[in-house]
């Protein structure tokens, strides 16, 4: 991931072909945030006044949710993992690794947060769907409760995502960086500057653009899984008509045909690996039956679709 503090020499693209190798078989780890704020932490990673604890603890006071609270606990419980430079090692927890993004992501799913379209009833973890800062755009959180909120607003737990351009989607690389917000006009933040790891800065926007999100809490009553969820990652890049990532592919179509949503050609011509009309027809069976209207039923797969089939979504 970017930091807002120079240039890096890797993108947020080779970050995620190192975590995946490209293919749909990579498991996240589980996580889950501490219930009580650290008493002492890494020595050099508070780089503003006050004690780890008093800012951790006044953080959790005023933030607006349980799940923010967990989020900020999780944040201070790892201050001093190194940062993961050209993304390798993002997701580690032997040891504990982070660039700015995977923080942030992995944070709030340690906190039990999920991204939950508001129309479907389905939802999705924060991570990896949200796995780079130029994964949060319009159609990726439109309809679900992750919401912008005015700068004025910002509340601690709440995410801020850097950016140069119009909106964030041309951000990878060194053109975006991700903060979690933890009120006083601080931020926990994973970065090669300065100690070189999670640690606690002043808010720095060096970047042009800087939006604000808030995880709010999802509907507890979400409409159930047609799979299990198998930890394995599908990557955005891959659901394209014409596609022939034939591991990945055949990972879809076979989770398809083990379902009552293969069409009768898909059924004929068994996983072979390609994206063409038998796998397009199959998933628009899936979505009719997720209640997707009309004009969303496209033949693509999307982060609600694929963690109906078990699949985590990874925005590449």
């Amino acid at each position: 991931a970017a930091s807002s503090f120079g240039n890096l020499p890797a993108t947020e693209a080779q970050a995620l072909e190192a975590n995946t190798g490209g293919s749909a078989t990579r498991s996240l780890p589980i996580e889950t945030a501490p219930a009580t704020c650290p008493g002492r932490v890494a020595r050099g990673t508070i780089l503003v006044s006050g004690t780890a604890h008093r800012l951790c603890a006044r953080a959790v006071l005023n933030a607006p949710s349980a799940d923010a609270r967990r989020a900020i606990r999780y944040a201070f419980a790892h201050l001093g993992a190194p940062y993961a430079h050209k993304g390798i090692g993002r997701d580690s927890v032997r040891p504990y690794m982070f660039d700015c993004s995977s923080f942030i992501g992995r944070a709030y799913n340690a906190a039990g947060s999920v991204i939950r379209s508001k129309t479907l009833g389905y939802s999705v973890p924060v991570y990896p769907l949200f796995s780079y800062t130029g994964a949060y755009v319009t159609h990726n959180y439109g309809d679900t409760n992750l919401v912008r909120v005015n700068a004025s607003s910002r509340r601690p737990g709440d995410l801020i995502i850097e950016f140069n351009g119009p909106d964030p989607s041309q951000s990878g690389g060194a053109k975006g960086h991700a903060q979690l917000y933890i009120g006083g006009g601080n931020v926990v933040q994973s970065t090669p500057y300065g100690p070189g790891s999670l640690s606690v800065w002043r808010q720095h926007n060096s970047l042009k653009h800087a939006w604000y999100f808030r995880v709010r809490p999802a509907d507890p009553n979400p409409p159930a899984a047609l799979v299990p969820n198998t930890g394995k990652v599908f990557l955005s890049s891959a659901a394209v008509v014409g596609t022939r990532q034939r591991t990945t592919i055949k990972a879809l179509q076979t989770a398809l045909l083990a379902t009552a949503f293969a069409a009768p050609a898909l059924t004929a011509s068994g996983a072979d690996g390609q994206y063409q009309q038998p796998t397009v027809d199959s998933i628009n069976l899936l979505k009719q039956s997720m209640g997707y209207p009309a004009e969303k039923l496209d033949g693509l797969l999307d982060p609600f679709s694929a963690s109906a089939l078990g699949f985590t979504w990874q925005t590449d």
